[in-house]
């Protein structure tokens, strides 16, 4: 796949519409959700009938909803009062919920506040690059320089692109694994 303008934009709108889709389940599960407010979490109180498509679960000591995603409502033997906001029983669902209510939100937000024209633009210059680099080790393996022919192979690519010792890091032969 190569990326082009408008495989970008359709990545970016594919994005917005797979986070849309979570906050539209997040908003469903909250108007089953508003009639329940102060009764305690249970499968008596959450069940299938007033469910729907909708599924309860228990799951780690944490009490869920599950849909095509899943939706944290409470924990078990603490906070396990149904609420949609913070109370002072609860954080509420908009709080346990938020990777599929506010922060889904914001990333719709931040994608959307992004200079798109800029992005794609570096975002093109990775795939080049890279794809160039792909290149080389190909020519490498196919030059016969790899480290079987050629064994200071590690020492040339470790003067090229030094480890860093702060933090774990990829490895400059590594590279050899995705060539072209």
């Amino acid at each position: 796949m190569k990326l082009t303008k408008k495989a970008f934009n359709d990545i970016l709108s594919n994005y917005i519409a797979e986070e849309n889709k979570m906050i539209e389940e997040h908003e469903q599960i909250k108007e089953i959700l508003l009639p329940l407010v102060g009764k305690e979490i249970s499968k008596r109180v959450l069940n299938e009938k007033r469910l729907g498509k909708y599924e309860f679960r228990i799951q780690y000591g944490m009490y869920y909803i599950i849909g095509e995603y899943s939706h944290l409502i409470g924990y078990v033997n603490r906070e396990n009062i149904i609420a949609i906001d913070k109370t002072d029983y609860s954080r509420g669902f908009e709080y346990f919920d938020a990777s599929c209510g506010s922060a889904a939100r914001k990333r719709i937000k931040d994608v959307n506040s992004q200079n798109k024209e800029k992005m794609y633009k570096i975002f093109s210059q990775i795939e080049k690059h890279f794809n160039k680099l792909r290149e080389l080790f190909g020519d490498i393996e196919r030059e016969h320089f790899g480290s079987f022919h050629f064994p200071a192979y590690y020492q040339v690519l470790d003067c090229i692109y030094t480890k860093q010792k702060d933090h774990s890091d990829i490895r400059l032969s590594d590279f050899y694994y995705l060539r072209r």
